[in-house]
């Protein structure tokens, strides 16, 4: 039988913002989940590292659910917000993985959000929006390692110019390839100037 894993989540979540955390017994904490068994629980999420990255992954995704905004930028700042307020959950998971980094796992989230958001479906800008998230993702990561020391508003203005380019990418009305071939150049060319 799977383990519930909404039941696990709450569970987790709520272990995880009570106090802060350094280190973290999954099979003490989730023997009181129904269905609960230690060896189906490894089968299906590898290790309680992935398991934390699925539950992040949930949150963030049912807090931007609950607000549901059609802008992109708009839902970063939920997001900022939400990770503000539950500061607790958040650098308690920060400490917990700081050793078995689940970053890509969550820049690939964050990455399919975004995608999920895009309306058009030009196949070049791909490599420009998985940059402009993957810096996003670092600078939230950062943020969360310094225990959300910075005002909201100071990130989310750093993240402006990223957000503007996955906003750029993401407009439904953006039909002219052209247009997003030229963007493109310019950005790429952009980035190597300031790797020189």
């Amino acid at each position: 039988m799977p383990i519930n894993f909404r039941h696990a989540q709450k569970v987790i979540y709520s272990h995880l913002s009570e106090k802060e955390v350094t280190s973290l017994s999954i099979s003490k904490l989730l023997e009181q989940v129904p269905g609960f068994n230690r060896q189906a629980f490894y089968k299906q999420y590898h290790n309680k590292f992935y398991f934390l990255g699925v539950c992040i992954n949930a949150i963030v995704r049912d807090e931007l659910a609950f607000h549901n905004h059609p802008k992109l930028k708009d839902n970063f700042y939920v997001l900022l917000h939400h990770i503000k307020r539950e500061e607790r959950f958040y650098t308690n998971v920060y400490s917990l993985v700081r050793n078995a980094c689940i970053c890509d796992q969550l820049q690939d989230h964050l990455h399919d959000f975004v995608k999920e958001k895009q309306k058009n479906d030009i196949i070049f800008s791909k490599g420009v929006l998985k940059k402009e998230t993957d810096a996003i993702y670092k600078r939230i990561y950062h943020w969360v390692s310094h225990n959300c020391y910075e005002e909201v508003k100071q990130i989310y203005n750093e993240l402006g110019t990223s957000m503007s380019h996955v906003e750029y990418l993401c407009d439904s009305k953006l039909r002219n390839s052209e247009i997003l071939i030229n963007f493109e150049n310019k950005y790429w060319q952009t980035s190597s100037d300031n790797l020189s």
